[in-house]
């Protein structure tokens, strides 16, 4: 005889004693986003941003610097997964399973991130769920849950991922560059099937929880349609109660996550069903992390998209298309890294990589053509003009102010505005030609005969 499952559904409340409130202790404007500063008794300080965006939506951002960069190299096992780990065991009395029944109907979403250089809390609501998600919160910051067995499912299922990755000529290609490109940095290599019985669980926990532990740290964001009235003693409860030191601010430490510097070339070859050469060029230096800088960032960018796709795509006829990325960093300094990478047949890569290299050099000579420089600042007024009626816009706009003390939007449009490209070509050329250059191939072979 087999015994029906039976459902069951904890009448518990999430909290089971409502914490004392703390107090808002001053109200000042927040310029850039047109919001409201409020500065609490822990030494938290929450923004809120009102919209009319969405009726249903309130996103929600907690941010602090720190991060694992702040961990003894002893614990850099335990920092590869512990954005997964700490909240794998549910919040408070409730596992996971438990809190999905509880929360049943309710329109809310949580989840602790933990990642090099920060840590922070994301996480969404409709305005009616609103307390119940300010709980969450609460929970988030005082109570993660360990859970034995949920830790065990975890490693089973990390254990078959990390297996089946190890197999895969991407995962060697994707761990040989962040091998070279970062001087084998312990903090820049991923975890392995081989080093995951390594993580100390317990010991993960308590490094999460301990990243959590000062909410004076931390500036709580909320943006949509949010009421700053019904929002007030939520806040005074579930956050200005949270335990805060006020004179303790930690930042992120530099554990020497810089590119390597010069040109490097690194090829090599993995057995393959159908074998392909995978090609990625990085171009790496020093740019100071301004809005203007920023926005020439995202349009060198889309100026080599259009390029290779004319070019490499188009008129070579050699891969399916041309992968291309530049970003900034403030992290641990101003720094750039421009890359872009393809798939194609192995008789064929010396001819497409020497092409992208001439393409570039023919922009960094003869600068980018008018045609692509028109379209690229047609769709990024396009882009922004959308952004400003959007929520996630202002929720990260908001979020980066305050962790990275870059203001990336009061001077933003005008800074569009007298984009010219006479500007955008000196920045092209001041990046492509610092001289550090890192050139990785993967060449496909044909599995051995057994």
């Amino acid at each position: 005889q087999v015994e029906a499952y039976k459902e069951t559904v904890s009448n518990e409340p999430l909290i089971s004693k409502i914490p004392v409130a703390g107090k808002i202790v001053s109200e000042v404007a927040e310029p850039m986003s047109n919001g409201v500063v409020w500065n609490l008794s822990n030494g938290a300080t929450v923004v809120v941003k009102k919209t009319d965006f969405k009726e249903d939506q309130i996103l929600f951002n907690a941010v602090s610097r720190g991060g694992y960069s702040l961990f003894d190299i002893k614990d850099v096992i335990n920092s590869k997964v512990i954005a997964d780990v700490a909240s794998l065991g549910g919040l408070g009395k409730f596992s996971p399973t438990d809190l999905r029944k509880i929360l049943a109907g309710k329109n809310v979403s949580i989840k602790n991130s933990i990642s090099l250089a920060s840590e922070g809390v994301s996480g969404s609501s409709s305005p009616k769920d609103l307390e119940t998600f300010m709980q969450l919160l609460y929970l988030s910051f005082t109570d993660l849950r360990a859970d034995n067995e949920a830790y065990q499912a975890f490693l089973g299922r990390a254990k078959a991922g990390l297996k089946n990755m190890d197999a895969d000529p991407k995962t060697a290609f994707n761990d040989t560059i962040n091998a070279v490109l970062y001087n084998r940095n312990p903090f820049a290599q991923r975890i392995t099937y081989n080093s995951i019985d390594q993580v100390n669980y317990e010991r993960t926990l308590q490094l999460a929880k301990e990243r959590f532990a000062n909410a004076a740290d931390f500036t709580f964001v909320f943006v949509g349609n949010v009421d700053p009235a019904q929002l007030k003693p939520f806040v005074e409860t579930y956050i200005a109660s949270l335990p805060g030191s006020k004179g303790k601010r930690e930042d992120w430490k530099n554990v020497g996550m810089v590119p390597s510097k010069g040109k490097i070339v690194k090829h090599f070859e993995r057995e393959m069903q159908t074998p392909k050469s995978t090609v990625y060029t990085f171009f790496t230096g020093k740019i100071p992390y301004t809005v203007e800088n920023a926005i020439m960032a995202n349009m060198t960018k889309q100026v080599f998209d259009q390029v290779f796709t004319r070019t490499i795509r188009e008129e070579e006829q050699g891969t399916y298309g041309v992968g291309v990325n530049m970003s900034l960093t403030t992290i641990p300094e101003d720094r750039f890294t421009f890359m872009f990478g393809f798939d194609t047949d192995v008789a064929l890569k010396d001819r497409l990589l020497a092409r992208a290299h001439k393409e570039i050099s023919n922009v960094i000579q003869n600068g980018v053509s008018a045609d692509d420089f028109n379209k690229i600042i047609e769709f990024m007024n396009k882009n922004y003009t959308q952004s400003l009626r959007e929520n996630s816009y202002w929720l990260n706009t908001i979020s980066n102010r305050y962790l990275s003390g870059k203001d990336l939007h009061t001077t933003y449009e005008a800074a569009l505005k007298a984009m010219t490209p006479a500007k955008l070509n000196a920045f092209i050329k001041q990046t492509m030609t610092q001289g550090n250059q890192y050139e990785q191939i993967m060449n496909g072979t044909a599995p051995a005969a057994k």
